[in-house]
């Protein structure tokens, strides 16, 4: 079946749902063109999934604005050191635990373990600095003289806050874009590896080059299945369904073209 020269991304993007018989066709144009169809269903699909993060970051970031201006939590750090009028303070939030405590010191955390050692993730605001770790292991810490001097207080990161609320948005689009992109092309190459022997088994040879551009065309699929989970469960990965799903609609693929050349050996 020969392809319209006209197909544009979103006719190409239609027939990579269903039309196998396409398939064969647009690999013909090149890996340069089929990276390039990767990178545009990259910024439709990590786009939306960046807007997604990006509303749900400001959200929350807005949320801690507010709970921030509430007197409750007034605070000062000055000359590396924690005041609080209420302390402490624990705040639950996504799986994770924020505490504050004015009266308990660095090497004082262990004792605190009861609080956090549930916990996915967790940071300690102490009296003479952070600790933020996941589960039992305290992964990092580190004293307010090392992270900054001078005085810091409510309103220096209420202020702050406000800013990145400002950013948060645009530069998860822009990140979730560039990383759904360089995913994408990384899951293609293990499932054209997957093709390769795929090929091999069902007698059929062709150029890596072409499955890598085939792998492409077949993952359009799988990444529009997969977004509605991927927006519901951010934290999720699903690169063993991406790969699964590719591969298997890349069966079928080869299926087609080899019983198209089966059906044309016939005619001879």
């Amino acid at each position: 079946m020969k392809k319209n020269k006209q197909d544009n991304f979103f006719i190409k993007l239609k027939n990579n749902i269903y039309n196998i018989k396409t398939f064969s066709e647009y690999v013909k144009d090149g890996i340069g063109k089929a990276i390039l169809y990767a990178f545009i269903l990259s910024l439709i699909i990590g786009g939306i999934q960046g807007i997604s993060m990006g509303f749900r970051a400001k959200n929350s970031i807005e949320k801690n604005i507010s709970e921030f201006n509430n007197p409750k939590y007034d605070f000062t750090i000055k000359d590396g050191i924690l005041n609080m009028k209420n302390s402490p303070i624990k705040i639950n939030e996504n799986n994770g635990v924020f505490y504050l405590d004015s009266k308990k010191e660095l090497k004082d955390s262990e004792s605190l373990k009861d609080i956090y050692v549930h916990e996915n993730m967790y940071v300690l605001f102490l009296k003479n600095g952070i600790k933020i770790g996941q589960g039992a292991n305290l992964n990092k810490q580190v004293s307010y003289n090392d992270l900054f001097s001078g005085t810091i207080d409510n309103k220096t990161v209420i202020n702050d806050m406000k800013y990145l609320a400002i950013i948060i948005v645009p530069v998860l689009i822009i990140f979730t874009i560039i990383q759904y992109f360089i995913s994408f092309l990384l899951n293609c190459l293990l499932v054209t590896a997957f093709s390769i022997i795929i090929g091999m088994i069902m007698g059929l040879r062709i150029k890596s080059k072409a499955l890598y551009s085939l792998s492409i065309y077949a993952a359009t699929l799988p990444s529009i299945l997969l977004l509605p989970f991927s927006i519901i469960r951010p934290n999720v990965y699903f690169d063993n369904a991406f790969i699964a799903g590719a591969t298997i609609y890349v069966i079928f693929i080869l299926r087609y073209i080899k019983k198209d050349l089966l059906d044309n050996i016939k005619r001879i």
